[in-house]
């Protein structure tokens, strides 16, 4: 079990791609740490009027040339429309080059979306630093250059994922629900940073929406954040295959069910699934389930009155090895020297119909 559970952790700090290959093993974790008994459930508070849904797509300027200039936004843009006509929203994380972060604006006023920016950058919340200064610093640099021109800014990448704590790390640590624990000074530094940021995203641009995202069953790091006073419009939530067909809802053993968009309804904030996928997307030639996965998962999350957005992750294939590299609806293909987009996988038309229908 210790085993298991150092596996979880190491894989919990690698990103998006970590959470959703690991689903089982959380899963499996919980169950055996599961201590009370939930045999009923409590009726879900009545949801707001008639939401407008929000689709999208996450891209990768680099998905066809790893660490050189970005050539494929224009392209990807293109297809997050085609994907959704009636409506599509783009996700990506900033860069480190302006020159990439003013493409994807320009892509964005060409076709006509609405845009979703990650304001991730590497930063070790173990140290003790001005992470408040930090903060603001980041934020004024990008929100500023942008101003009006971006509708959604999240804040960070699954800041569940940073605070989680392991059973043996040292320091003192905090209830994180489920039996699960979080580093109490990594959550305090993050809560200063997020708070910073988000009062400055609403001092610079306060027409556009802020996103605090979390993953797995961590909401209790989330909602407490929020409590603690970092100011958000919209709770975000990276679902794999792995943890469940109902994306944001998943029966914990004996903990009983975890309905997430409604805890989340509870704070009076939207909430979204802003990465979502099958587990390894098409590896092994599975490009069939990874079509029927999508659909359902979009389905399922489009009928459920407390979701009101859907984002693909992501939406081409990379040059990244194993699952990393296979988690798209388009393929990619080398001609030559060159790599270059290629077959739009069965999984392009699923998603396409579950949003138009």
């Amino acid at each position: 079990m210790k085993v298991l559970k150092t596996i979880l952790v190491v894989l919990i700090v690698l990103g998006a791609l970590a959470t959703i290959v690991i689903n089982g093993y959380n899963i499996y974790l919980l169950k055996s740490k599961s201590k009370t008994q939930s045999t009923a459930t409590t009726a879900p508070p009545t949801a707001p009027a008639s939401p407008s849904f929000v689709w999208g797509a996450t891209i990768r300027p680099f998905a066809l040339n790893s660490g050189k200039p970005a050539t494929s936004i224009d392209q990807q843009f293109k297809y997050v429309t085609e994907l959704f006509p009636k409506g599509a929203c783009v996700r990506a994380n900033v860069e480190t080059s302006e020159k990439v972060n003013d493409a994807i604006i320009a892509a964005k006023k060409k076709y006509n979306t609405t845009l979703y920016i990650v304001l991730e950058e590497k930063m070790n919340f173990d140290d003790q630093q001005d992470y408040k200064k930090m903060a603001q610093d980041f934020a004024e640099k990008i929100v500023g250059r942008y101003k009006d021109q971006v509708e959604y800014y999240q804040l960070m990448n699954e800041v569940s994922g940073v605070v989680y704590s392991k059973d043996d790390e040292k320091g003192d640590k905090l209830d994180a629900g489920y039996g699960l624990k979080m580093n109490k000074n990594r959550y305090e530094n993050v809560l200063t940073y997020t708070k910073a940021m988000s009062n400055t995203i609403r001092k610079i641009d306060p027409r556009a929406k802020i996103i605090l995202s979390g993953h797995w069953v961590l909401i209790k790091p989330v909602l407490q954040l929020i409590k603690d006073g970092v100011d958000v419009d919209i709770v975000g939530w990276n679902w794999g295959s792995g943890l469940s067909n109902n994306p944001g809802v998943i029966e914990i053993g004996d903990y009983g069910v975890l309905n997430i968009p409604v805890e989340v309804h509870k704070i009076r904030k939207k909430f979204w699934i802003v990465e979502a996928n099958r587990d390894d997307g098409s590896v092994g030639g599975k490009e069939q389930d990874q079509a029927s996965t999508i659909a359902s998962l979009a389905t399922v999350a489009k009928s459920n009155k407390y979701i009101t957005g859907y984002f693909h992750f992501v939406l081409t294939d990379t040059r990244d090895e194993g699952p990393a590299g296979q988690l798209g609806l388009v393929t990619i293909t080398q001609k030559g020297d060159a790599w270059v987009f290629g077959a739009k996988k069965p999984a392009f038309s699923a998603l396409q119909k579950a949003a138009a229908n």
